[in-house]
């Protein structure tokens, strides 16, 4: 069943559990071994889960890490990089089309 060229993914925020299109969303991965990185490009493997690019959620996932440690089916996790710094950093990074 196709979903036809005007399709756009919803994704929901693992802190705020809002819901929004994918590429307005900031894309976390862990690896087998729990370590997480942001994935901009949306091609790294392992489990993914999604945050809002929003100062309020960045800052409420870095305080609780069990949010994503949950999302991501992971018993501990550690972070590869910072996750973006601050919101005018990571606002727009996802927006738009995967070209």
């Amino acid at each position: 069943m196709s979903k036809g060229k005007g399709h756009i993914p919803i994704r929901t925020c693992v802190v705020c559990g809002i819901k929004k299109p994918k590429f307005e969303l900031i894309r976390l991965v862990a690896d087998k071994y729990g370590i997480v990185r942001r994935d901009d490009k949306g091609k790294l493997g392992g489990r993914g889960a999604y945050v809002c690019p929003n100062k309020e959620c960045l800052e409420k996932l870095i305080k609780k890490p069990q949010l994503l440690c949950r999302a991501l089916r992971k018993d501990n996790i550690k972070f590869a990089e910072p996750i973006g710094g601050t919101y005018e950093q990571d606002k727009g990074v996802r927006t738009g089309k995967r070209a």
